[in-house]
């Protein structure tokens, strides 16, 4: 069943960033985890800058 929808995945996910859905939904999530990270990753550097 799924097989069938796989080669039109490309387009379906392109379409749910479009509509918005997937940057409320999965995108900030991960974005703020990512910054996150990031921020965290580069504490000890920013004391050393200093």
């Amino acid at each position: 069943m799924v097989s069938r929808i796989e080669p039109w995945g490309f387009f379906i996910v392109m379409g749910l960033v479009i509509a918005n859905v997937l940057s409320a939904i999965w995108m900030r999530p991960v974005m703020g985890l990512t910054f996150g990270l990031i921020d965290t990753l580069l504490t000890p550097l920013a004391w050393l800058v200093k």
